[in-house]
């Protein structure tokens, strides 16, 4: 299953829980997942932080906003 937004990557490590729960030898692919997605977060988060540092509006995210379109809020002075 390809993870195209947060919804998905949640359901994707919570069914790699689930498999590991039910074969141990499951737990290195499991491993790699989580290191994977770690750095997904990790990056998304460097990514909000330079939007908060430079006071930008980050464009719209489809990893983070999934199939919806939501307006991103406005960052900085009012």
């Amino acid at each position: 299953m390809a993870i195209n937004n947060l919804s998905d990557l949640r359901r994707e490590l919570c069914e790699s829980i689930d498999r590991v729960k039910k074969d141990r030898a499951w737990v290195p692919q499991a491993t790699e997942i989580t290191n994977a997605a770690g750095k997904i977060i990790n990056s998304l988060r460097l990514e909000m932080d330079y939007y908060k540092l430079t006071k930008e509006p980050p464009p719209p995210n489809k990893f983070l906003l999934g199939d919806g379109v939501v307006t991103p809020p406005k960052i900085g002075k009012s």
